[in-house]
């Protein structure tokens, strides 16, 4: 078994794995040096799995996520849909999550205090000539809310840091 936890797994260690794994799509996670990381998923993915045991369980996953991620990201579009858009935070792809509300056209995320990089590209991914925004680099502190927005200039994909 791989497992991928964020901020510690290398992109080289997944390009490693897909090279040498039968169970996997070896080139998609080759190419893109990306894979889902299931209950280490920042996005707090946990909370789509079926829940096979004790509510006690999720409610502690919930807790620690609550108490971690204290940083409210939220990423906006101006005149285009952001659904038309994957953004990527640190690598990993961010959606909104089920108990939150994101403001229209825009997708909310909930980060841990740190440095962090932000990207947004196309959502086809085997789309020809995909579009795919400038990368930021920015830190956040604990409690802060930090807004980016994404926009189109003829052919060129911006995020703009507000």
């Amino acid at each position: 078994m791989f497992e991928v936890i964020p901020h510690q797994t290398t992109r080289q260690e997944i390009i490693e794995f897909a090279e040498s794994s039968s169970a996997y799509n070896g080139t998609d996670i080759h190419r893109d040096g990306w894979i889902h990381p299931g209950s280490y998923c920042p996005n707090g993915c946990t909370w789509r799995l079926k829940n096979y045991g004790s509510r006690e369980i999720w409610e502690r996953v919930e807790e620690r996520f609550e108490r971690t991620h204290t940083v409210k990201l939220v990423v906006g579009a101006l005149s285009i849909e952001i659904q038309q858009f994957k953004v990527y935070v640190d690598g990993y792809i961010c959606v909104t999550r089920q108990t939150d509300n994101a403001p229209e056209n825009s997708v909310l995320v909930w980060l841990e205090p740190g440095e962090h990089r932000i990207i947004a590209r196309e959502y086809e991914v085997k789309k020809v000539d995909r579009l795919e925004s400038n990368a930021i680099d920015f830190t956040t502190v604990n409690g802060e809310e930090v807004e980016f927005q994404l926009a189109l200039n003829g052919e060129n994909l911006y995020l703009i840091k507000c």
